[in-house]
C-alpha cells in the first residue's frame, strides 16, 4: 500500500504518473483518495472502480466504492461492493460493520446479523455497533406487508437514500468509514451530481414472511445472548433486548431485561445531571411499564394477584426513589418528573387491587 505517501500529489503530478504505469491499482486507490479532497465525489469513484478493475482483491477500495455509493443514494450498489470487500478483507472487522450498516438499508436483516458475529469472532466481543441492531428491532416492530409490488418497490426508491450522509475520512488507512456515511461527516463536492445517471437505483422490495421473522428473531437472540455476556453490554443493549422481548411476545424477558437497564445506568450520574436524569427516569418509566404489563398464566388467580402486587411494589419503591432524587436536585419541572409522579400514582391504584385481589382469594 502507498497509504500516506502521496497525499500532496498535485492534480497534474498525479495523472502524469498513472499515464506512466496505469496498471498500478494502488496508485488508482491513492489517487481517489486525494481526489476525495479536491476534484470530486464523481472523480474519486471512477478512481476507485479502477483501482478494483486492476485488482478484484482490493478490499479497501471496495469498501470506498461503497462509501462514495451511498453518498450518492445508492446503497444497492454500496451492498454489492461491500460483499467484495469483506470477501477480501476478511479479518478486517470495521468492513464487516460497515457491511452490517450497510444491509440494513437494503433489508438484508439476516446478513447484518451476521455481519455482526463477525465482528464479535475478530474483535474477541470486544466491539459490536448498535445501530443496525436497532434498525432490525425497528423493522421487526413494524407490521408486516401484505405482499410485495411495484408500487413498493418505487416508494423504497424514493426513500430508501434519506439516511445516506456524508462520507468522513479514517486518514490512517485511507479507507473511508461506513458510519460517518450514515451518521454525517466530511463535505465532498459532487460536480457531477446533476447527471442522470447519478440517479439512485430502484430497489426490489424482498418480501417479508412470518416464517422469515422468526427466523430473525432467533438469529438476532443468538447475537443478544452473546454481547449479554461481554463488555459490550450496556443500558442501550440491554434497552434494546427488552423490545425483542417484546416482538417475540416475552413480557418476563422485557422485564428483566428493563431491570438490567435500569442498573446499568445507576451509576451514570444521573442525580445530578438532567440529560442523565431524563434518560434514567425514562428508563424507570419503561420499567414500570413492564410491571404494570406482567401476566402469571402458569399461576392460580391468587398466586398470581399475590406475585403482582410484590412486583408492583418493588416497582413504587423505585419510582419514589427516583422521584425523590429528581426533587432534591431541581429536576422537578422535567416533564419526565411529571410523569414518574403520574406513574406512581397508576402503580399505587394497581398495588392496591392486586392485593386486595390476593386477600379475597
Amino acid at each position: 500500500m502507498l497509504c500516506g505517501l502521496c497525499w500532496g500529489w498535485g492534480g497534474c503530478g498525479r495523472e502524469s504518473a498513472l499515464a506512466i504505469n496505469p496498471l498500478h491499482p494502488d496508485g488508482w486507490f491513492q489517487m481517489g483518495y486525494a481526489l476525495m479532497k479536491t476534484d470530486g465525489i464523481q472523480k474519486a469513484l471512477q478512481a476507485f472502480s479502477r483501482a478494483t478493475q486492476l485488482d478484484p482483491d482490493h478490499g479497501q477500495a471496495w469498501n470506498n466504492l461503497a462509501a462514495l455509493n451511498l453518498r450518492l443514494e445508492r446503497p444497492k450498489a454500496a451492498h454489492k461492493a461491500l460483499q467484495h470487500a469483506v470477501k477480501h478483507s476478511r479479518d478486517n472487522w470495521q468492513m464487516w460493520e460497515n457491511l452490517a450498516l450497510v444491509c440494513t438499508q437494503v433489508g438484508d436483516w439476516t446478513t447484518s446479523v451476521r455481519a455482526q458475529n463477525k465482528v464479535m469472532d475478530i474483535t474477541d466481543n470486544q466491539q459490536l455497533h448498535l445501530s443496525p441492531i436497532a434498525k432490525i428491532i425497528q423493522h421487526l416492530e413494524s407490521p408486516l406487508p401484505e405482499a410485495p409490488s411495484a408500487t413498493q418497490g418505487e416508494s423504497a426508491a424514493e426513500t430508501e437514500g434519506e439516511d445516506a450522509g456524508k462520507a468522513e475520512v479514517q486518514e490512517d488507512c485511507g479507507v473511508l468509514d461506513m458510519l460517518g456515511v450514515l451518521e454525517g461527516g466530511l463535505h465532498m463536492e459532487d460536480e457531477d451530481d446533476d447527471e442522470d445517471d447519478d440517479e439512485p437505483a430502484p430497489m426490489d422490495v424482498q418480501f417479508d414472511s412470518p416464517h422469515n421473522r422468526r427466523q430473525l428473531e432467533e438469529m438476532l437472540t443468538g447475537l443478544f445472548k452473546r454481547a449479554c455476556t461481554t463488555k459490550v453490554a450496556g443500558a442501550d443493549l440491554w434497552g434494546l433486548y427488552a423490545r425483542l422481548h417484546v416482538v417475540k411476545g416475552d413480557p418476563r424477558g422485557c422485564l428483566e431485561c428493563k431491570l438490567k437497564q435500569c442498573r446499568a445506568l445507576q451509576s451514570s450520574g444521573w442525580q445530578k445531571d438532567l440529560d442523565r436524569f431524563q434518560v434514567y427516569a425514562t428508563a424507570t418509566l419503561e420499567l414500570s411499564e413492564a410491571y404494570m404489563g406482567n401476566e402469571y398464566p402458569d399461576a392460580d388467580p391468587a398466586q398470581a394477584a399475590l406475585r403482582l402486587g410484590k412486583e408492583l411494589g418493588a416497582a413504587r419503591l423505585q419510582l419514589k426513589s427516583v422521584i425523590k432524587a429528581g426533587e432534591k436536585a431541581g429536576f422537578d419541572e422535567s416533564k419526565e418528573y411529571e410523569a414518574l409522579v403520574s406513574c406512581l400514582q397508576k402503580v399505587v391504584e394497581m398495588e392496591d387491587k392486586a392485593r386486595a385481589d390476593a386477600a379475597c382469594q
